[in-house]
């Protein structure tokens, strides 16, 4: 991904989802979001691959939304499932990761989870100089 060109990050993210048997993965993203900068598009991608990643090995959810947006003077990457969720957040070596490639950039990442209730995670990233 070399800077200078675009990704399409919503096709991105819906080969991601057709990929996934279960849960299913829904994907809402504007069309505008066809040419993403290719920086911002590597960190919001391994992000949504990392929620769905967990999703399928942890949550028991039958569904995970993946919702991505201009909005807030950046990109904003909102997931969330509806599985089994925790009391608590226990940071992995993938929620860890997610928030390093996050910060990297200038953004930031809050997740959410209680019993019962599923999990959510909100990633946002700065809009490139020069863009919005």
């Amino acid at each position: 991904m070399r800077h200078g060109t675009s990704i399409d990050l919503r096709r991105a993210l819906e080969t991601l989802a057709a990929g996934i048997p279960r849960p299913r993965v829904h994907v809402e993203a504007s069309e505008e979001l066809s040419e993403a900068d290719p920086l911002q598009a590597h960190t919001l991608f391994r992000c949504a691959q990392e929620i769905v990643t967990n999703a399928v090995r942890h949550s028991g959810a039958r569904n995970v939304w993946l919702r991505l947006e201009r909005n807030d003077g950046g990109l904003v990457l909102e997931a969330r499932d509806d599985g089994r969720g925790s009391d608590s957040i226990r940071p992995g070596n993938g929620l860890r990761g997610m928030r390093e490639r996050v910060e990297e950039r200038g953004g930031e990442l809050r997740v959410e989870t209680r019993a019962g209730g599923g999990f959510s995670a909100r990633v946002w990233l700065p809009a490139p100089e020069g863009e919005l």
